[in-house]
């Protein structure tokens, strides 16, 4: 079977040139996993969840119902919730319901509508806690695999 080109879903360099009658794939490349292993995740569906842990932004990645399956230790420090609390829950319902909007979860349901590989970047401002607190702006990558019907979120507060 051909290999497909694999491309940094945070920074979208190109890690490996494929068969251009393949579907992209995405992967995070070794500068962008800075403090971390040293190597480079070639897939974002297939990795080892202790893998995500040293990633320098959050990851939250969730199956085709939307329940998480992998909630990576900066996510954790970020949102303010365990791994252990998160991990089976309904992403959209249950732990993070400000974006159940069209302008997150919309945005989430387009990619997987294409039924290929896709890959979008946005902004958006994440309300942790209480109603009054300050909202949190971050940077957004969320990426779409129909191989697995796996969705993940790259999160950095900005």
């Amino acid at each position: 079977m051909p290999a497909p080109t694999v491309i940094c879903a945070w920074c979208e360099t190109t890690m490996s040139e494929g068969d251009p009658a393949e579907p992209v794939t995405h992967g995070i490349c070794r500068m962008c996993m800075v403090n971390a292993s040293g190597r480079e995740l070639v897939t974002l569906a297939a990795e080892d969840a202790d893998c995500f842990d040293m990633l320098p932004f959050g990851l939250v990645q969730l199956d085709a119902d939307d329940c998480i399956v992998i909630y990576n230790r900066a996510e954790s420090e970020l949102s303010g919730c365990r791994q252990e609390d998160v991990l089976g829950k309904r992403f959209f319902d249950e732990i993070a319901p400000c974006t159940n909007v069209t302008e997150f979860r919309g945005v989430l349901d387009s990619l997987r509508a294409t039924g290929r590989p896709a890959l979008r970047r946005m902004r958006f401002a994440f309300r942790f806690g209480e109603d009054d607190a300050e909202p949190t702006l971050a940077e957004i990558v969320m990426t779409y695999d129909p191989e697995t019907s796996r969705a993940t979120l790259l999160i950095k507060a900005t």
